[in-house]
Formats: structure tokens, C-alpha cells, sequence
């Protein structure tokens, strides 16, 4: 085969893929009860009781945060993105929580908990009750026996990033808080493990309560925008390859 015609082949391709538009990205919202979606984890972690679960969003702190007492907690929270798979998240995404209660002025963080957590389910018992098998606990990954990698209540090494991801600050009862959540995040999730985020406050005597899940309003809501078909451009250059050899066989 020439080089000219080598060249020529190049210059096919590139033509391809210049006249080609690269698809619009298009505004996914992941909330429970919208378009069928039912795929919303969130978990209160309560120290004082490790063996407990329960759904629930929300921050009570102590005295010392990180050592929690009897009543305190944090919470843990995730979206089912498995309908993205082999998409490309375009921008940073968008993470709405709804005020339970007036918490006006209260600062809070979210954090990414590490891949290694991935695969935590909620229990549906109220605060204090025990958890059943396989359910997320303050003191297990999946009760009764399977610890948080990091160990300590997940607070240990490893049990999640202690860089947040974002912070915000409560308001009044039924008002919102839009929280940022990096696209490289996003497309992690996607692309790989998703073990959601951590929800907590490194603030002494810190109370803040959100709709979780299961409320019938307000209900935790991610707005992600991704491109809905990105394998457009790889199936182009498997076209060009295929015009390619078969001019090679000429």
C-alpha cells in the first residue's frame, strides 16, 4: 500500500470525524418516584447503638464529632447510576437535600466514601432498632459480621475521603440546599465502584435533619447532564478502519 494512499485513508477519517457533531449532553435527575426511578440509599449511623439502622438523613454531633455519643450521628447517602453505564458525564452534577427541620445557619459537608465501602444497603427499621442481615450498620458494612473497610465506625483510614466534596449550610424547614459534586466524581461512579457519600459535620453540637428517601416530598435529588451516546465517535473511526482495510485488500 503507498504512502499516498495511506495519507488519503487519514485524511478520510479526519474528514469523518470533523463533519460528524458530537452529541448534545442531555439533564438525567435521579429521584425516588420520577420516571420510575427507585434506586436512593440513605442510611443514619447512629454510635451510641452500632447495631442499629435505619433510613434517615442527617447530622447530630457531640461534643467531640468524631467520637459520637449515644444519640449521635451521621449519615450515608447514594444514587443507583447503573443506567449511565458507558455514558460521559459532561459537567459537574447537582445534589438537592430538603430541610426536615429549621436549621437555619448549620454547616455540614458531604464526602466521598472510599470504593472499598461500595454495596451498602439501607435497613427500613427505625432509629435504634436492630438491623437485619446484609444491612448497613455504624459498625458494619453489611450487618452482622462484614466491618467498614477503615474500620472505626467508618471513620478509620481508608473508610472514606476526609476531603470534602463540597459543603452547605442548613435553612428553614422545606427550603433546599444545592450541593456540587465534581464531574470527575461523577464519571468515577459511573465508570466504576459507587459507594455514595458520607454526610457530617466537623462542628461541636451540630443538629440537622433532611427528607430522606422514603418522605413522599423533597426526596434527595442528583441532576447529572452526560452524554447519551459517546460511542458515536468510536463507531465513525470503526467505519474508517473498516474502509481502511478494505482498501488494503485492493
Amino acid at each position: 500500500m503507498s504512502a499516498t494512499l495511506t495519507k488519503s485513508a487519514l485524511g478520510f477519517v479526519a474528514g469523518i470525524l470533523a463533519l460528524t457533531p458530537l452529541a448534545s449532553a442531555t439533564l438525567y435527575t435521579f429521584q425516588d418516584g420520577l420516571n420510575g426511578y427507585d434506586g436512593t440509599q440513605d442510611a443514619a449511623l447512629y454510635a451510641g447503638d452500632p447495631n442499629a439502622g435505619g433510613p434517615g438523613i442527617g447530622v447530630n454531633t457531640g461534643a467531640n464529632p468524631t467520637l459520637l455519643a449515644r444519640g449521635d450521628h451521621r449519615s450515608i447517602l447514594f444514587f443507583d447510576l447503573s443506567s449511565l453505564a458507558g455514558q460521559t458525564a459532561t459537567s459537574d452534577a447537582t445534589l438537592t437535600l430538603t430541610m426536615a427541620d429549621n436549621h437555619a445557619g448549620v454547616a455540614f459537608s458531604i464526602y466521598a466514601i472510599s470504593d472499598a465501602n461500595a454495596g451498602w444497603l439501607q435497613g427500613d427499621n427505625t432509629s435504634y432498632a436492630p438491623a437485619g442481615p446484609g444491612e448497613v450498620t455504624y459498625e458494619d458494612l453489611s450487618s452482622p459480621s462484614t466491618p467498614w473497610t477503615g474500620g472505626d465506625g467508618l471513620e478509620g483510614a481508608g473508610g472514606y475521603n476526609h476531603t470534602a466534596v463540597d459543603s452547605g449550610v442548613g435553612g428553614l424547614y422545606n427550603t433546599t440546599v444545592n450541593l456540587t459534586i465534581p464531574q470527575s466524581l461523577i464519571q468515577h461512579w459511573i465508570d466504576g465502584p459507587n459507594a455514595g457519600l458520607l454526610i457530617n459535620s466537623d462542628t461541636m453540637y451540630v443538629q440537622i435533619q433532611f427528607r430522606s428517601s422514603e418522605d413522599t416530598a423533597g426526596r434527595p435529588m442528583l441532576q447529572i447532564n452526560a452524554v447519551p451516546e459517546p460511542g458515536t465517535l468510536s463507531a465513525l473511526g470503526v467505519m474508517a478502519s473498516a474502509w481502511l482495510l478494505s482498501r488494503r485488500r485492493k
